[in-house]
């Protein structure tokens, strides 16, 4: 069953998908433990090490597929690994692009509890942890995002509406960070080394549609030195 399942997650993700043990709960629940996600590259794009699932048996019953029969998911003490590559690509874009127009989608709720995310990107490394939040993919490929976690004691929120294929409108909020780990938000264009202080009360907005991106905000700079 664990094999099966797998599969069907492998074929809607478009990435290699491992299911160590699935356990049923009740006749409308079932639970999984140690799920772990690759990229194409067969590197870990994720790992989860609890999983329960709510889902409709009538649905299941007419023949419909597995996630289309899915409520909802909570996910307990997941990990990711955003990694960007040398031509500025992103690994979880293996898992957008991995899908075809056949695939059957998820549009439940999902919920985290005690999450982590490493971010390795060009312009730095991040890791947020106590990751907690709800994600809704009831109106897919929009996404409803409403999800906060720690980046170095302080906690961040990130809210909005993300989408794949359209239009996406995110804000993060963030109470206190090193003014330096925000140089990512700089155009490219601008040389500049941020070398002390903090940044407080930050809010930043990000509209992307059609490739373009666009960033707003605001913030309180406390003793900033740039060079």
């Amino acid at each position: 069953v664990e094999h099966s399942l797998a599969g069907q997650l492998s074929a809607a993700l478009g990435s290699p998908v491992t299911v160590e043990k699935l356990e049923l709960t009740s006749f409308n629940s079932i639970h999984l433990s140690n799920i772990a996600i690759y990229d194409k590259k067969q590197e870990q794009l994720a790992y989860i090490k609890e999983t329960s699932i709510s889902y409709n048996p009538i649905s299941l019953f007419f023949g419909n597929k597995a996630l289309d029969a899915i409520s909802a998911i909570q996910v307990v003490e997941p990990s990711l690994w955003l990694k960007q590559r040398e031509d500025g690509r992103w690994n979880i874009e293996d898992v957008w692009e991995g899908k075809t127009s056949e695939s059957q989608e998820f549009q439940g709720k999902l919920t985290i509890e005690k999450g982590q995310v490493s971010v390795v990107a060009n312009a730095g490394t991040w890791k947020l942890e106590e990751l907690k939040g709800k994600v809704d993919f009831s109106s897919y490929p929009a996404m409803g995002v409403d999800v906060r976690a720690l980046y170095k004691g302080k906690e961040m929120t990130l809210a909005g509406q993300f989408n794949a294929k359209g239009r996406t409108g995110l804000t993060l909020y963030a109470q206190e960070l090193p003014a330096a780990d925000l140089k990512v938000f700089l155009p490219e264009n601008i040389s500049l080394q941020i070398v002390g202080g903090s940044v407080k009360q930050i809010e930043i907005n990000l509209v992307q549609e059609g490739g373009k991106r666009q960033w707003a905000g605001e913030a309180r700079f406390i003793d900033v030195a740039g060079e």
